[in-house]
């Protein structure tokens, strides 16, 4: 997804954001083509079709071709409903409100899509400022990801959960090949070359309590350093309080925990340490879930601008 694509997604996205239902049951989960491809009416409006749009009792939706499909889930996110051109348009109605036994996920859920709305806020801004730098080329690569990090300070900002895992690391500027490398302190763990400003790794085995630094550089020599610590699972923030049932679609429920974990912050801090490790949860998830992809893209453009403006917690 290039950064236009994200741009218009974002921007439709913060034209409906007005628009949405204090009674919601459900929410937009996947579909494919553009949002013009769909209409989605509420009394007598029109709202544009996005990713995680909230929807109400009385909101009808529409395909308005047979090539394209949309996917809705319903009932607090436990009912999943396929939206054709055969059966549009499709009514939300009184059946699909969300279960009392679910009203703490649902809850958990919409608060959730709201740190998403603060996200993609976050990332508008930042499309825009960067629409109107468009000519002025990065003259080597950057990786937003790892940009909060100082190197004469043992690359510890950013954390990353220990273990045997792949790693999932993208960037932008530069002039391709890419020499990529991996280290933990003066050993080096990988070297490949690549092309791509997007990669995934062979599996790694982090170690917990360890430094680890991150290497590009690219056909000019030009060169970007960053870095992260690993630490034990049981370092991951945990909910202040555990879901009384979780009967979302296991994609779904990993998707809003990767958003979660971008708002958590230790003590004063004023950014998360944690959005590296957001960033490899929605990595993972990109090709099976289309907001999961999304979230990999903001992510990877924020970076530290994220952490910066930050979203609330």
């Amino acid at each position: 997804m290039n950064k236009v694509g994200l741009l218009l997604i974002i921007s439709g996205w913060l034209l409906s954001l007005s628009a949405l239902a204090q009674q919601d049951v459900g929410w937009i989960n996947q579909f494919d083509g553009q949002s013009e491809n769909y209409l989605l009416k509420r009394a007598d409006k029109t709202l544009p079709v996005n990713l995680l749009t909230l929807l109400a009792v009385g909101d009808q939706i529409s395909v308005n071709d047979k090539q394209h499909s949309l996917e809705l889930n319903l009932q607090g996110g436990i009912q999943t409903v396929k939206v054709t051109y055969e059966n549009s348009p499709f009514l939300i109605q009184a059946n699909h409100k969300v279960p009392a036994e679910l009203s703490e996920l649902w809850k958990w859920t919409t608060e959730r899509v709201d740190e998403w709305n603060q996200l993609m806020q976050v990332a508008h801004h930042e499309q825009i400022a960067q629409s109107k730098t468009r000519g002025e080329n990065l003259s080597g690569p950057f990786m937003p990801l790892l940009a909060n990090v100082k190197p004469d300070k043992t690359l510890q900002s950013a954390r990353l959960v220990a273990g045997k895992r792949s790693l999932y690391l993208q960037w932008q500027g530069g002039t391709p090949p890419y020499r990529v490398k991996i280290k933990k302190r003066i050993d080096e763990l990988l070297a490949l070359t690549t092309e791509q400003t997007m990669i995934k790794t062979e599996a790694i085995a982090f170690e917990a309590n360890s430094p680890y630094r991150v290497e590009i550089i690219d056909a000019n020599n030009k060169e970007f350093i960053g870095g992260f610590r690993a630490v034990n699972s049981e370092s991951l923030p945990i909910h202040s309080e555990a879901l009384p049932t979780n009967k979302l679609p296991e994609v779904v429920y990993q998707t809003l925990q990767a958003i979660w974990l971008t708002t958590q912050k230790e003590g004063n801090q004023e950014e998360s340490k944690w959005v590296f490790e957001a960033y490899q949860q929605a990595a993972a998830l990109a090709n099976q879930y289309l907001p999961a992809q999304l979230l990999q893209q903001t992510l990877a453009q924020l970076g530290a601008k994220l952490t910066d403006r930050g979203i609330r917690g």
